[in-house]
């Protein structure tokens, strides 16, 4: 019984940065497909709004809920829409018939759609 049976530490810490890696670039592409995933749920909901809001403007005399619309909350009520969303912030402009949603945790990935134009052009 000679020879010891097992890992050494060197051997050990490899491994370790191994799974440290893998785990890295794991968690990488798992938040990069979560926010690929909310900016499509946000894509759909501007459809919904801008929908909504067509329906507003043929009702309400040709204009578009942009001074009561200012939050989701204001957007579901007015528009009688069913918008859940936990990444984006949406509000319709006062000044432009705009709507736009803006990422929670960076600002800087915003989506807008304009509502005087039609959504499909071709």
């Amino acid at each position: 019984m000679s020879g010891k049976k097992g890992f050494t530490l060197a051997e050990i810490i490899v491994v370790m940065i191994i799974i440290g890696i893998l785990a890295d670039l794991a968690i990488v592409n798992y938040f990069t497909v979560l926010q690929q995933q909310s900016a499509k749920a946000a894509q759909t909901n501007l459809i919904t709004i801008y929908s909504a809001e067509k329906n507003y403007f043929f009702s309400h005399g040709g204009a578009y809920c942009t001074t009561a619309c200012f939050n989701l909350t204001q957007i579901n009520f007015w528009l009688t829409t069913n918008i859940n969303d936990n990444y984006f912030t949406y509000n319709c402009n006062y000044n432009k018939p705009f709507c736009v949603a803006t990422n929670k945790s960076n600002n800087a990935f915003i989506l807008t759609i304009d509502l005087t134009k039609p959504l499909v052009t071709g």
